[in-house]
């Protein structure tokens, strides 16, 4: 969302399609602005008829683009693109695609993430029917590939990399959020509060959906945590969570240690805006850990 916000040309039409109901909370606000013609919400199907839509996408964005007219240029995440999405993609004279997170500089499952994967194979086609998104880039003209780190990109998909360099765009999210105008519009949208414990050190831990995605149980991710969290806080440190916005409910309450949470609407990065930092960091993999204002960085390991 803040890639968006950062992006956006307020000086044209805009049409925002939010594709994950963590975002829902945010629609009033975002409407607000003045900024959005549209705002879309976008329920992922949960029907096999609702899923097996999306394998006639391509095709039928490609007939649709034989009668409109092609006049909309599409910022999306490469993994937020779904069945509702029809009339935008045919209308698009460019596609933008924006970093979604580490999994634009890694691989999945083994294997490059499946918008990157090049042929696309008749297991990705199944694959796609369940859930996973349709777009690829070799499969359709990307405009720009909006990035934080393509040096990252390049060391861990150099193939891609190699593939992507001339529409790739280097983007430094923490800086493009403290411009004046970018400023005003995100504490609009989020608000801020001071989190800053004057006195005592601060250490922030940046969770990802491990559990949900099957990477790991929930008992033994919470050991690892403890592992680094119980030293820290006989060091007389105040912890903070921020939980990524696609876990569900809070499963630490129950790890013993006060938290101090951060809401999961607010992205990371804004905290910047707070003047708050960090002595301690510690995540699996998270793009927010380039920030400035952490100064040691823990990352856990899972095997």
């Amino acid at each position: 969302m803040l890639f968006v916000l950062c992006l956006i040309n307020r000086h044209e039409e805009n049409h925002l399609i939010l594709g994950h109901k963590s975002l829902f909370g945010l629609y009033d606000k975002l409407f607000n602005t003045g900024i959005f013609t549209t705002i879309t919400k976008i329920e992922y199907p949960k029907s096999y008829l609702g899923k097996g839509m999306r394998l006639f996408l391509p095709g039928l964005i490609k007939i649709l683009r034989l009668f409109v007219k092609k006049d909309t240029h599409i910022f999306t995440c490469p993994n937020d693109v779904e069945y509702k999405s029809l009339m935008p993609f045919a209308k698009a004279s460019k596609i933008s695609l924006i970093e979604d997170g580490v999994a634009c500089y890694s691989t999945f499952d083994g294997n490059n993430p499946l918008y990157m994967r090049r042929p696309l194979q008749a297991i990705d086609e199944i694959k796609r029917y369940f859930g996973l998104p349709y777009i690829n880039i070799y499969r359709l003209k990307i405009h720009k590939f909006y990035l934080t780190n393509p040096s990252l990109l390049k060391q861990n998909l150099p193939d891609i990399y190699s593939y992507l360099n001339d529409s790739i765009v280097v983007f430094d999210i923490n800086k493009e959020i403290l411009r004046d105008v970018n400023k005003k519009l995100i504490l609009d949208i989020f608000g801020m509060e001071s989190y800053v414990n004057k006195g005592k050190k601060m250490a922030i831990l940046l969770t990802q959906p491990l559990v949900e995605d099957n990477k790991i149980d929930l008992s033994t991710l919470l050991k690892k945590y403890l592992a680094i969290l119980e030293p820290l806080v006989d060091r007389g440190y105040s912890i903070y969570l921020k939980q990524h916005p696609r876990e569900v409910g809070n499963k630490y309450i129950v790890i013993g240690i006060d938290l101090i949470e951060i809401p999961k609407l607010i992205p990371f990065e804004v905290l910047a805006l707070s003047g708050i930092t960090f002595d301690v960091g510690i995540t699996y993999k998270s793009t927010a850990m380039s920030v400035d204002f952490i100064k040691e960085k823990i990352f856990i390991e899972i095997k």
